[in-house]
């Protein structure tokens, strides 16, 4: 149900994170290597705050320094997805995947989208 908020450094690392609604990543490194992250708004605002995580979402805002590098976002069930990767090399490495029958929105400000 509700929100969720990871807001201490590590608070939920390695876990499984499921809400109905939104879910807030703030913390450093606070949702690293999460088995999956599913709501319908994934927030990364931490450094590192969701790294070689598996995150499906309707949006997704990394704006943390490498918010979601290495991850993979999966538009899977999703009829629309929307990435917001603004954060300093925060798309760094990261996987998007979009799934036939999904319209998948990309959206990068600076180093955001790099490597």
């Amino acid at each position: 149900g509700g929100n969720i908020y990871c807001d201490g450094n590590l608070a939920c690392k390695e876990s499984t994170i499921s809400a109905m609604g939104e879910i807030y990543c703030s913390g450093t490194q606070s949702c690293n290597l999460a088995v999956s992250i599913t709501g319908d708004s994934v927030y990364a605002y931490g450094y590192s705050t969701a790294f070689k995580s598996k995150i499906n979402a309707r949006i997704i805002k990394a704006f943390g320094h490498y918010g979601i590098s290495y991850a993979t976002v999966d538009s899977v069930n999703q009829e629309e997805m929307k990435v917001f990767s603004y954060g300093f090399n925060s798309g760094y490495g990261a996987s998007v995947i979009c799934r036939a029958g999904s319209k998948c929105i990309l959206k990068c400000k600076t180093s955001g989208c790099k490597g």
